[in-house]
């Protein structure tokens, strides 16, 4: 029989900068000066979020008007890519830092990590995080480590699968893993559609993992297996790029639908193989990419009101954060102190249009 390979137990954290949406979206309006038309499209577009407050790295996005990118009509140019990637490369550290801290305490401290595996799409600089973690968490020169770049919301599930496969091959390994994402540097002053939208979703935060197939103290989640799913016909409607003055995203209003019309055959390709239905799922991890989202796939998988109730909590709380935020979805759902023994499934998606799903059971046998 092989080894069960656990999430040992998840840390998140987010910046110490909490901002209420209402605020956000008045902030938007003083730094774009749109017309009386945009003006209530920015508010209707974050009164129907479903988030309450975001947290951001940026002290100026609560006390300037200007936000990062200056008042419109004054004021300095907007920073280029460089200045906003060099606070990205301070800022993300410090969180998934201080995130892994709190995860290797877990495993009783570095010394028991063999490998470290990270994601973020919000930044680049070498040395890369997992280097980084390496020398800012004084874990063993010797650890092996991986960054997987630019995959967007969906990343957490390729860097489990990673840390899955590292496990299974190697019963005694130990492995971090840990997604950082810095979005609020890379908010547009823009009017358009997809800058809005963006602007109105996207937040920092960071979480950090330990997997293993060593034993454990806490009952937390025993992984069962992947599933990805790529689908052309999405390929537009969601894009993350380069720009000269930050990142820019492509969100179309065409997501939730698409996204809705690929989780049935997602799900299903997921639970097939464990001989599982979606009636089989009491506890549902769904990314949060936005209230649209988790309306289409409650609908789509003809789910219980109260199934993405976990999501739902975190993108109130945190808004999107990218790839960690299903990671918060997860500890937000051990924390409700699920049945030992059940199934739960996770599910995010990225550009592509990607689909990462996982299939975990709550784990008491430990």
């Amino acid at each position: 029989m092989s080894t069960p390979i656990r999430i040992a137990g998840i840390a998140t954290r987010v910046p110490g900068l909490p901002v209420p949406q209402a605020k956000i979206a008045e902030r938007m309006i003083a730094c774009l000066a749109p017309g009386d038309r945009d003006t209530r499209r920015i508010r209707e577009l974050y009164r129907r979020s479903g988030i309450d407050t975001r947290h951001t790295v940026l002290p100026d996005f609560i006390t300037s008007e200007a936000f990062l990118f200056g008042a419109a009509g004054s004021g300095p140019p907007p920073p280029l890519t460089g200045d906003r990637n060099a606070l990205y490369v301070d800022a993300a550290m410090k969180l998934a830092v201080d995130a892994a801290h709190e995860a290797l305490a877990i495993v009783d401290g570095p010394a028991a990590v063999t490998h470290v595996v990270t994601a973020s799409c919000t930044g680049f600089h070498a040395p890369e995080p997992a280097t980084e973690l390496v020398r800012c968490c004084r874990l063993a020169a010797d650890v092996e480590r991986y960054h997987l770049g630019f995959m967007g919301c969906s990343a957490a599930f390729p860097a489990l699968r990673l840390a899955h496969s590292i496990c299974s091959a190697d019963p005694s390994a130990v492995v971090l893993v840990a997604c950082v994402e810095i979005c609020t540097i890379h908010f547009q002053a823009d009017l358009s559609t997809d800058a809005l939208l963006a602007n109105s979703l996207f937040a920092d935060g960071a979480a950090a993992v330990i997997v293993t197939g060593r034993p454990v103290r806490e009952p937390t989640l025993r992984i069962g297996h992947f599933a990805s799913r790529v689908d052309d016909v999405g390929r537009d409607a969601m894009q993350w790029t380069i720009g000269n003055h930050g990142f820019r995203m492509r969100l179309s209003r065409e997501v939730p639908g698409l996204v809705g019309s690929v989780a049935g055959p997602a799900v299903d390709a997921l639970l097939g193989p464990a001989g599982l239905t979606v009636a089989d799922i009491p506890f549902w991890a769904i990314h949060p990419g936005g209230k649209a989202i988790l309306d289409r796939i409650e609908r789509a998988l003809a789910l219980p009101a109260e199934a993405l109730t976990e999501s739902r909590a975190v993108l109130a709380r945190n808004g999107n954060m990218s790839s960690p935020t299903v990671l918060f979805v997860l500890d937000q759902l051990l924390a409700a102190a699920p049945v030992a023994g059940e199934p739960v499934v996770a599910m995010s998606f990225g550009p592509g249009l990607t689909t990462e799903s996982a299939l975990f059971h709550v784990d008491g046998d430990h």
